[in-house]
């Protein structure tokens, strides 16, 4: 699926030094238009309503919005960064078709189920590093716009379309936001899973997978079969079916407070396609998901199903 990439040939404006007009800045943006170092949007299912949380957050914002390539990489995301300015932004979402034709709307197939997007302010040097993870993976390219002046390796042979048949089963890229929030990418384009790389990285940590209807479930990471969303005057229910964002969450009171956004379900179809997962350790947003998400997993289901077979009455053939 489609992965935008631009980087404009006439610089912008430059950056003044005044903190208030950081409106010429090239980030991420909240719903009221004020920078952000980075972000996650939550598109709740069957509505128009939608969660966001960013750094300066310390729970999740309610909104309401008003507004056949399988030989590639099934990736989803878009990268806009100007030289001129030197800031832009890396955004990975789950969306099919969202930045291909206009990324300042969202299409209508957006709120038939849950969705993710998560958005990073980046430097060149974070550039740099998503411009390796794009020439591994390989992914559907729409409008790739690179000037010629860009000497950085990685963005010359994507702009040359000369990607390279060489295997990476596992590729923890490291990056740091405009802010310098630390980020990493877990890479891959053979037949493994992306989901792999988290537990190798984080050996503490037990995590929820969100995601449609993911047919691998383990201790370490446990499929959710069922979702509540709670938030004011919002309150919904819905099944795995209705899950296309694709989520890791830190489950229980692990070490680290890892948040993550994949490419790619956790499931056996999936392991051909190449793609990553972008994650963040961020104590606020956690607290956000525990606090308006109830996770029920596929263990926990079958533990309930067994018990209410134990307790149902036995008929009397007599």
């Amino acid at each position: 699926m489609p992965f935008t990439v631009a980087v404009p040939t006439s610089p912008t404006l430059p950056v003044p030094e005044s903190p208030d007009n950081d409106v010429l800045k090239f980030t991420c943006r909240d719903y009221d238009g004020n920078t952000v170092d980075h972000s996650l949007t939550i598109i709740l299912p069957g509505s128009k309503a939608f969660l966001y949380i960013d750094e300066k957050s310390t729970t999740f914002e309610y909104q309401t919005d008003t507004k056949k390539l399988s030989d590639k990489a099934h990736a989803k995301g878009y990268v806009l960064y100007d030289y001129g300015v030197k800031s832009g932004v890396f955004v990975m979402h789950s969306i099919p078709n969202y930045g291909v034709k206009n990324i300042g709307t969202l299409p209508k197939n957006a709120d038939t189920n849950s969705q993710h997007i998560m958005c990073v302010s980046i430097d060149e040097d974070a550039l740099h590093v998503i411009g390796e993870y794009i020439f591994i993976i390989e992914p559907a390219l729409w409008r790739p716009k690179i000037p010629e002046f860009v000497q950085n390796h990685f963005l010359k042979k994507i702009k040359n379309d000369e990607f390279e048949d060489k295997k990476e089963s596992a590729k923890p890229l490291q990056f740091k936001s405009f802010t310098r929030t630390g980020f990493t990418l877990f890479v891959k384009n053979t037949p493994t899973q992306v989901w792999d790389q988290l537990i190798e990285a984080y050996p503490e940590n037990f995590f929820y997978v969100i995601n449609w209807k993911c047919n691998i479930n383990t201790k370490k990471l446990q499929q959710v079969v069922r979702t509540k969303a709670e938030f004011e005057n919002y309150v919904e229910e819905w099944d795995a079916g209705l899950d296309h964002a694709k989520l890791a969450i830190t489950r229980g009171e692990p070490p680290e407070a890892i948040v993550c956004v994949s490419d790619l379900n956790h499931a056996e179809s999936q392991a051909k396609r190449a793609g990553g997962m972008l994650c963040v350790e961020q104590q606020d947003w956690l607290k956000g998901f525990r606090h308006h998400f109830k996770y029920t997993t596929k263990d926990e289901k079958e533990a309930e199903e067994k018990k209410q077979n134990r307790t149902k009455p036995k008929r009397n053939l007599q």
